[in-house]
């Protein structure tokens, strides 16, 4: 079955969900939602929101939203393209006049100036899971830090919905999202590597995608290097080297340096999660 649907639905659920993906063209509207985004409202919401095995993530806004997080939002679009069950759809609402799709906002308990609100939906549309942050995965407890003095440490929390912050956020959630600058199926293969008990046959699995794939691509020599390390120093080299990288970053590099040492990064906070 496909989620959880009973064998005789689940081909039906995927023709669903396809016939949405298909639809996308005719719920955008060129003005407002963009390229690959669904442009919804308080008509069309609950009857997407019900699609058998459909995962719909939806960003209400202001309408005709720019800047930084309207940026972040278009990119989050065209990366969210090949992710099979998952749509992304944008609720415009009009601040003036009519104040166009502002019950939504009363009904899912959201304020204008909390602007743009991610919700993800997953089954019935009464029990979305919002965006509000969540502690870095990366972050790791300073050594010098005294419980008896300092209180307890927690982890610095992350609550820019930027591309990068909302696409660890939507994998932390199940969504098979491509991690931003980084090579999706590595990302899965050292995954699987790191939480399976560092087994050769994973790390070998991981050796063989970098050099039939993408052997063109400095990246994935890159990943290797790095599961290479995890399996020498074991599992929490991975911890350490994030904290290690980040005090590279904070002293003088060069231009070149720095660019690699943030390609570094990028690879590292995708293994860098609670469950590794």
């Amino acid at each position: 079955s496909s989620r959880g649907w009973p064998a005789s639905v689940a081909p039906m659920a995927r023709i669903c969900v396809a016939a949405l993906a298909a639809l996308a063209a005719v719920f955008r509207c060129a003005d407002s939602a963009p390229s690959g985004a669904l442009s919804l409202d308080n008509r069309t919401l609950d009857k997407v929101v019900a699609a058998p095995g459909l995962t719909l993530l939806v960003k209400f806004d202001k309408a005709y939203a720019f800047g930084e997080k309207e940026e972040a939002f278009k990119e989050l679009c065209k990366l969210a393209y090949p992710v099979k069950d998952f749509l992304i759809g944008e609720v415009a609402v009009q601040e003036y006049g009519a104040n166009e799709n502002g019950d939504l906002l009363e009904r899912f308990g959201m304020l204008s100036a909390e602007y743009p609100a991610y919700l993800l939906f997953r089954g019935p549309s009464d029990s979305p899971v919002r965006f509000v942050g969540f502690k870095d995965p990366a972050a790791k407890k300073p050594t010098n830090w005294d419980d008896e003095e300092d209180g307890q440490w927690e982890p610095p929390m992350i609550e820019d919905p930027t591309l990068e912050n909302l696409v660890l956020w939507l994998r932390r959630q199940g969504v098979k999202m491509p991690s931003v600058g980084t090579i999706a199926e590595l990302d899965e293969a050292g995954r699987r590597f790191l939480t399976g008990g560092l087994k050769d046959s994973d790390l070998e699995e991981a050796k063989k995608i970098a050099e039939t794939e993408y052997h063109n691509d400095r990246k994935a020599t890159l990943y290797i290097q790095i599961l290479e390390k995890a399996k020498a120093k074991g599992e929490d080299y991975i911890h350490t080297e994030v904290a290690r990288v980040k005090r590279v970053l904070a002293g003088q590099l060069s231009a070149e340096k720095r660019a690699a040492m943030e390609e570094k990064m990028k690879i590292l906070k995708v293994f860098a999660i609670d469950d590794i």
